[in-house]
């Protein structure tokens, strides 16, 4: 008896949860978001697939199954959404929790944005194998053979040619061990039925804007929220919420900016005069500064707003009050 419920129990495990994904398997069901990126974050596709195949283990390590963290990245002292623990490098590391796949892939595409990796972007787009050593110099692993694994895992599944798809290349796809009947030329990045995702939205999306210290921005039309604007820019919800410090029912105002991207340690401008009403997070959104940032530099604590008339100082910190400096002498 007890060896016929482990049976039944045992199948009832594989038929709840699944079996593993092959390599095969995880690149066709990813293969058009990673190009998708590519094209919007100028990563190569090869890249992102070839770092995703090896920190998820194909999609199937604990990581990628409980948290959809895709890429192994870990917390670090700016992230605010989910978290959980697990051995690594040291014991009880803090790794990213995400909503979906798709939310970690973007957090992907912007972790990269991060001024350690710019030597990444100096090299050729089509330059596997630059990126990867970039990749381990600028510290994203500390295996010294990180590079090499990226390139044979990229060489061996021919997933440069995914780059070239993404060029606009008219190519043939990569003969997949278990799905070569479905080898097609191609010169766009349209989602098969089983890729995972719904097809890549080729419709217009709204105008993106920058601001004076390069944050890309759109204009928000009225009432929109934060999900409604991801699925048109065809972000994670939690890049809305977190680049404009608002919660997920929020609305936005007609005319309102909408920041893409993180908003910077310092704001456009150098100083702005508060007016009636305005309040610190209106200031943030207005000038394109964190506000932590903007509270440290104006010398506030959290909670504390703009009085009408005060100078808000954005770039540079404000002075200490003369009464305080002779303190220092007494």
């Amino acid at each position: 008896m007890r060896i016929i419920s482990t049976l039944l129990f045992t199948v009832l495990t594989i038929t709840v949860f699944g079996q593993d994904l092959t390599r095969q398997e995880y690149i066709e069901k990813y293969k058009d978001l990673a190009i998708k990126n590519m094209r919007e974050y100028r990563i190569p596709a090869s890249i992102t697939l070839a770092q995703a195949l090896l920190e998820s283990r194909n999609g199937n390590s604990e990581l990628a199954k409980k948290s959809n963290n895709h890429f192994g990245i870990k917390c670090h002292s700016s992230w605010r959404g989910g978290r959980t623990y697990h051995d690594d490098d040291k014991r009880s590391e803090c790794f990213r929790v995400y909503e979906d796949v798709y939310d970690s892939y973007a957090d992907h595409s912007d972790f990269l944005q991060r001024s350690r990796y710019e030597n990444c972007f100096k090299q050729d787009i089509t330059d596997y194998k630059s990126w990867a050593k970039e990749l381990k110099k600028a510290g994203y692993a500390t295996n010294p053979k990180y590079p090499k694994l990226l390139i044979k895992i990229i060489e061996d599944n021919k997933l440069y040619v995914y780059d070239q798809i993404a060029l606009g290349e008219d190519v043939d796809e990569p003969a997949l061990a278990d799905n070569s009947e479905k080898k097609e030329k191609r010169s766009n990045n349209r989602g098969s039925d089983n890729s995972g995702f719904e097809d890549v939205n080729l419709n217009p999306k709204p105008a993106v804007s920058k601001t004076r210290n390069e944050i890309e921005y759109l204009t928000a039309k009225g009432g929109e929220t934060p999900g409604e604007i991801a699925k048109t820019m065809e972000m994670g919800r939690w890049q809305i919420k977190m680049y404009n410090d608002v919660d997920r029912g929020y609305e936005f105002e007609k005319g309102a900016k909408v920041y893409l991207q993180p908003k910077k340690y310092k704001g456009s401008q150098k100083f702005y005069t508060a007016k009636k009403g305005d309040s610190m997070w209106e200031i943030s959104q207005r000038f394109g500064i964190k506000d932590g940032a903007l509270r440290r530099k104006n010398r506030m604590d959290k909670g504390e707003e703009p009085e009408p008339g005060q100078k808000m100082y954005l770039q540079s910190k404000k002075p200490k009050p003369v009464s305080e400096k002779f303190k220092l002498f007494k």
